[in-house]
């Protein structure tokens, strides 16, 4: 794929978090509560990409495009 931004080609990869509760999107300022459940992010407009895990023990891994000359990150939900 090529950078939206400069054309560039960009390298293929994954966004990859080890130990948390999952991975999500949420809006500026907004805020889930106690526990991140997908009803409550989806309640503040917000995406949930992985989880939501009860527990620590888990790998999350989200293939991605990242264009290293703008350092800009390109993910597909």
């Amino acid at each position: 794929m090529k950078c939206p931004y400069c054309n560039n080609v960009m390298e293929l990869g994954k966004l990859k978090i080890e130990g948390s509760t999952g991975l999500f999107y949420l809006p500026l300022n907004e805020k889930y509560g106690m526990f991140p459940t997908e009803k409550r992010i989806e309640k503040k407009g917000g995406i949930f990409l992985d989880g939501p895990y009860l527990t620590r023990f888990n790998s999350t891994n989200i293939s991605c495009e990242a264009c290293k000359i703008c350092k800009k990150i390109i993910i597909s939900y």
